[in-house]
C-alpha cells in the first residue's frame, strides 16, 4: 500500500492515460522480436522468385524425408494469394562463421512473413 495522497485524476494528470490493451493481442515477446529480426535479415538476402505452385514438385524424390515434406506442405499451406515465394541464402561471410541459413521465404510487398529453412550450418 502506498501512503500517497494523490487521487486517481492527479496520477493520470502526471503520467497520462494508460494505453488500451486489446484482448487477444499481446505485445510482441522476445521470440516474436527475434523472429522479426531474422525475417529482416532474410529479406536482405532474397535470391529469385519461385512459383509456389511448383515448389512441392522440386522436392519429389525417394530421398526426401517425410518430416521435411510435411514441413514443406505446412509452409505452402500458410501462403495466401498475396504471397510470393523467394529463395534466400545468407552472405558467404556468414557461412564462414557457421551461423547462417538458406531456404524459401514467403513475402508480401517486400516483407518476409514466413520461412522454410532447407540448409543451415
Amino acid at each position: 500500500m502506498s501512503d500517497s495522497k494523490l487521487t486517481d485524476d492527479e496520477i493520470l494528470a502526471l503520467i497520462g492515460t494508460p494505453s488500451t490493451i486489446l484482448f487477444g493481442k499481446a505485445p510482441p515477446g522476445p521470440e516474436e522480436r527475434r523472429r522479426e529480426k531474422f525475417y529482416e535479415r532474410v529479406a536482405e538476402c532474397l535470391g529469385h522468385r519461385v512459383e509456389l505452385a511448383h515448389l512441392r514438385e522440386e522436392f519429389e524424390s525417394p530421398d526426401a524425408s517425410e518430416d521435411f515434406l510435411a514441413a514443406l506442405d505446412e509452409f505452402i499451406a500458410r501462403a495466401s494469394d498475396a504471397h510470393e515465394c523467394w529463395t534466400f541464402c545468407s552472405p558467404q561471410a556468414a557461412w564462414r562463421s557457421l551461423a547462417e541459413y538458406g531456404g524459401y521465404a514467403l513475402v508480401i510487398e517486400g516483407r518476409v512473413t514466413d520461412v522454410l529453412i532447407t540448409i543451415r550450418n
